[in-house]
């Protein structure tokens, strides 16, 4: 738990060997979640963005850039209402 509401654009640009990245118990909510905050995560396989205040997981919300993700946690999200069809992670 680290209390962030805001991730920037490029938060993660170099950080290209990251396999697992835990945002769980946040405040980010699905405005932050957009394509352009996932760049340079080629080996990313898990990440848990549970406990946030996300409500809707749209088509472009990880984009290209996030890797090969076989685990994503969005559990306890009391919000989340909806995640598009086609969004790529759902």
């Amino acid at each position: 738990v680290n209390l962030i509401e805001h991730l920037e654009s490029g938060s993660f640009i170099g950080l290209t060997n990251l396999e697992r990245i835990s945002l769980a118990g946040n405040f980010l909510r699905d405005t932050q979640i957009r394509a352009d905050r996932w760049e340079d995560l080629g080996n990313l396989t898990q990440l848990d963005l549970g406990w946030n205040e996300l409500k809707i997981l749209r088509a472009n919300s990880f984009g290209p850039n996030i890797g090969n993700i076989r685990v994503l946690s969005l559990r306890s999200n009391e919000k989340l209402t909806e995640v598009c069809n086609n969004t790529k992670y759902s």
